[in-house]
């Protein structure tokens, strides 16, 4: 398992039992970038903490991430 200060810091409010109080959201920058946080167990950490991994297209960057998720993003 490779690790990332990101997913780390996941895994660490996992085990403290801190939950977070807003949405999450993973976007990857690539199809790559998704295959790859998800082989190496990346992905799994953020999901486990609470967080949306979502799959790799231009709706984040076009502002169409708040699509299905509320008025609030």
């Amino acid at each position: 398992m490779y690790r990332s200060r990101a997913a780390s810091i996941a895994r660490q409010a996992v085990k403290a039992g801190i939950t977070i109080k807003s949405k999450f959201l993973v976007t990857p920058g690539s199809e790559q970038i998704r295959a790859t946080i998800a082989r190496d167990g990346q992905a799994e950490a953020f999901e486990n903490a609470g967080a949306s991994v979502l799959a790799n297209a231009c709706g984040p960057c076009i502002g169409q991430v708040g699509v299905g998720f509320g008025p609030w993003i």
